[in-house]
């Protein structure tokens, strides 16, 4: 009780000034100097000593009191020891299905992926097994977080049967979901790749509808993200309501169809509000969506990513060309300069997969007629690149890179696959190119 104490003594001084909210979510992160990760820096040797403490009485730990422990942790930004993990988890694995309450069980797992630690699958189907015992007195709030963790995790449960039970307590309460209710169930059902049924989707897209002004960017660019990896076009509506409400502009389609141009509608500049991997992961879902950016939302958005290039990661720099070349569209001279700039001090940590899209990208009908010597002067260097990681590795022949290079946007959307990237917050599972030998 010291540590939930201590960590709502924190949260109460961070509302007393403007500081970003701590989320640990997929990919956020907060540029405020008072972020858990700062305060955990700040505060390490104290956190250690608390640590330390409750490792000495880890056999007197119950699931409930180790679910308060790690939440306290993870809301300060502190990744305990792997070994005080282990026995921790070790010591309440025998009382999961007898003494733990259906709040511990949620948020046990939702720490330990808010920590980034993954047990070991003998833990993961005891906590299944006793999940699936008191499923349906799960909140949605539970089951989201449940859901979330398992995404972040990157595993589903054990037994798909628990699965199937917590979808059914979603759909059975969505409407009391809110707007990061609905967005982490989703991106956590995708990350995991768990494909719900359409009646679930159907349901879910309305009640996403209903809370549209909840929505943060982050939640946007993950939902859109949720519903392109899961190759599931959102209601039309739901496109309408989720630009219209982040104030980013609306989305029309003189056929009717989910596949259209956001329009410049009503856009007001909010696209400045988005991180950078929010900005990527946006423009990769508008792509696998197919829905094409109309004039004034693309002049945000090459304004916006043009002030936040040199924040991309590479794969952010990657999946943002190929996103634009998918979408035909033609960045000007100058974004394309500094973006190449970008790419060409991130090629070395670029994976194949990542130099194969930008590779592709500048090889497009798009990009390739432009002639700009900078982009011809990078594609060669990305070949290079490749040509390195073959010698190194052996696994990317000269044929794959051939294909790749013939490859048609439907042979691209046919040949994709997951891909985990992390970053210092958290984790986001972005859908890359298969590359095939």
């Amino acid at each position: 009780m010291v540590m939930w104490g201590a960590v709502r003594m924190w949260e109460v001084q961070q509302t007393l000034q403007p500081t970003a909210q701590f989320v640990p979510q997929q990919y956020s992160s907060s540029s405020s100097t008072e972020s858990p990760d700062s305060t955990a820096a700040e505060h390490a040797e104290f956190l250690q000593a608390v640590e330390a403490a409750m490792h000495a009485q880890i056999q007197r730990h119950s699931p409930h009191s180790l679910s308060i422990c790690l939440w306290g942790l993870a809301r300060l930004g502190y990744k305990p020891s792997k070994g005080f993990t282990c026995d921790a988890l070790s010591a309440v694995q025998p009382q999961l299905s007898t003494a733990a309450k259906p709040a511990d069980l949620a948020v046990l797992l939702h720490s330990l992926a808010a920590i980034g630690f993954l047990p070991g699958r003998e833990w993961l189907t005891a906590h299944g097994v006793a999940l699936r015992r008191v499923c349906q007195r799960l909140s949605v709030r539970q089951v989201s977080n449940v859901l979330w963790a398992h995404g972040r995790l990157g595993v589903g449960p054990a037994d798909g049967a628990v699965l199937q039970k917590l979808m059914e307590q979603m759909y059975y309460g969505m409407q009391g979901a809110n707007a990061r209710d609905l967005a982490n169930s989703l991106w956590g059902l995708a990350a995991i790749g768990a494909h719900p049924e359409r009646r679930w989707m159907s349901i879910f897209g309305a009640q996403a509808e209903a809370q549209i002004h909840g929505f943060s960017p982050q939640e946007v660019a993950n939902l859109l993200w949720a519903y392109a990896t899961l190759n599931h076009k959102p209601p039309h509506m739901l496109l309408v309501a989720l630009w219209e409400g982040v104030g980013i502009g609306s989305l029309g389609s003189s056929s009717g169809s989910v596949t259209g141009h956001v329009t410049s509608g009503i856009t007001t500049a909010r696209l400045s509000a988005f991180k950078p991997q929010e900005l990527s992961v946006l423009v990769w879902a508008l792509a696998k969506l197919r829905a094409v950016p109309g004039k004034e939302w693309w002049e945000q958005f090459l304004q916006a990513s043009f002030h936040k290039m040199t924040q991309q990661s590479p794969q952010g720099l990657s999946n943002i060309i190929w996103a634009l070349s998918e979408l035909g569209l033609q960045p000007p001279p100058a974004w394309l300069y500094h973006w190449a700039a970008a790419t060409r001090g991130a090629l070395s940590l670029m994976n194949p997969v990542d130099l194969g899209q930008v590779a592709s990208a500048l090889q497009s009908p798009v990009l390739e007629p432009l002639q700009l010597p900078k982009l011809e002067s990078l594609l060669l260097d990305v070949l290079d690149r490749l040509a390195t990681v073959e010698l190194q590795s052996g696994a990317y022949s000269r044929a794959a890179v051939d294909r790749l290079m013939r490859m048609t946007a439907a042979d691209a959307a046919a040949d994709s696959i997951s891909n985990d990237t992390d970053s210092s917050n958290g984790r986001a599972v972005l859908q890359e190119i298969v590359w095939q030998q």
